[in-house]
């Protein structure tokens, strides 16, 4: 009779350095959690299979701009566990207008004055993180700027 049985198990990615180095001086490693299948055999094999545990991704962080003009380019970045995670990684931007992008490092430019939802999802086949900023959208600028509290107007640039 076949029996199953599920094992967590650590194995641990070391890299040999070359060229007269010594097993010390392999310091880089890398843990990563897996998964065997051990299938008890009655002739005695123990066929062994591994697979990938899976780590969930994890968003460390959402950066964009608070406050932009109308028309203007903001960028948003998004930063996470990329060394550790496993892949594939989805990265999905929904900037609250209709529009929307894939990217890590995403640019974008919101055409009509309003406060607007940033949201941020990063997921892979282990887990699925999601952070949101709001963005003010102001009217463009009407040459007024350097009224308004932390800008300079031209005039007062190069002093």
């Amino acid at each position: 009779m076949l029996k199953r049985y599920l094992i967590p198990l650590s194995i641990v990615f070391a890299s040999l350095f070359l060229m007269g180095s010594t097993p010390e001086d392999a310091r880089a490693q890398q843990t990563r959690p897996f998964y065997s299948t051990v299938t008890s055999h009655p002739a005695g094999a123990w066929p062994l299979r591994l697979r990938d545990a899976g780590v969930p991704v994890r968003l460390h962080g959402v950066e964009g701009p608070a406050r932009l003009a109308a028309g203007e380019v903001g960028l948003f970045m998004a930063r996470a566990n990329l060394d550790a995670a496993s892949l594939p990684i989805r990265v999905r931007w929904d900037f609250g207008d209709g529009n929307t992008a894939t990217s890590l490092h995403a640019r974008h430019r919101f055409s009509r004055p309003g406060t607007y939802p940033v949201v941020v999802r990063l997921s892979n086949p282990h887990g699925a993180t999601a952070d949101t900023l709001f963005v003010v959208v102001v009217p463009p600028d009407d040459g007024r700027s350097g009224d308004e509290p932390g800008t300079q107007a031209a005039s007062e640039r190069g002093r």
